[in-house]
């Protein structure tokens, strides 16, 4: 698991290809960004009750290794709904770029599952606030092996009256009639100061 990389590049098989530089981030913030033998520091914001969703380490699964968080969320056609898993609170400096990266493997794979960014205007993550830092379940994913994808954001700004966010790990299905199981494994989070060590590019095909 305690996987480390300088920069992640983008590969399109359409008519282009774009190389985009990943995370050269010098010092990870997260707490327990692994999973290596729990789930500590990381919040559900659905009781262990839930009948539509359940948080648990799987075993079997990970990357590079296992195990990894397993996020499961079932959903009634009928319903439209989402589910939250948050990280601890990490304190950013206004005015500082961040990288965000994560390993992540979905089924099913256009589901519309992803990590963002919860902002707040105190260390202390008690109050919200209202300038967001620009990150999203759409942000790009480069292919990894056995089925997993590495999403990222590059360079996220921390806008002036951001003093802390919370990694914000959401599953949600789209429209009413989509599959009811939707199944979000993440590993291997990073964010932290964009780093100072040279880019390095490598190139994944998308899938």
């Amino acid at each position: 698991m305690n996987t480390t990389y300088s920069a992640l590049a983008l590969r399109a098989v359409a008519t282009a290809v774009a190389l985009l530089p990943l995370i050269a981030t010098a010092q990870n913030l997260v707490a327990n960004p692994n999973f290596d033998t729990n789930l500590d520091n990381w919040t559900p914001t659905f009781g262990s009750s839930d009948p539509l969703a359940s948080l648990t380490l799987d075993a079997t699964e990970g990357s590079p290794s296992a195990p990894s968080m397993l996020f499961t969320q079932l959903q009634p056609a009928t319903m439209i709904d989402q589910r939250e898993i948050l990280s601890e609170c990490i304190a950013v400096t206004a005015g500082q770029r961040y990288d965000l990266s994560y390993d992540t493997r979905r089924r099913p794979i256009a589901t519309a599952s992803g990590m963002s960014l919860r902002t707040f205007s105190d260390t202390a993550c008690a109050n919200s606030a209202a300038a967001q830092m620009p990150t999203s379940a759409n942000d790009p994913c480069a292919a990894l092996p056995a089925g997993w994808l590495r999403c990222y954001h590059h360079a996220a700004l921390a806008p002036v009256g951001v003093s802390a966010i919370r990694l914000s790990i959401t599953g949600v299905l789209l429209f009413a009639g989509d599959p009811p199981l939707n199944q979000f494994r993440i590993d291997n989070v990073r964010f932290g100061p964009v780093g100072t060590v040279p880019v390095e590019l490598q190139s994944f095909e998308i899938r």
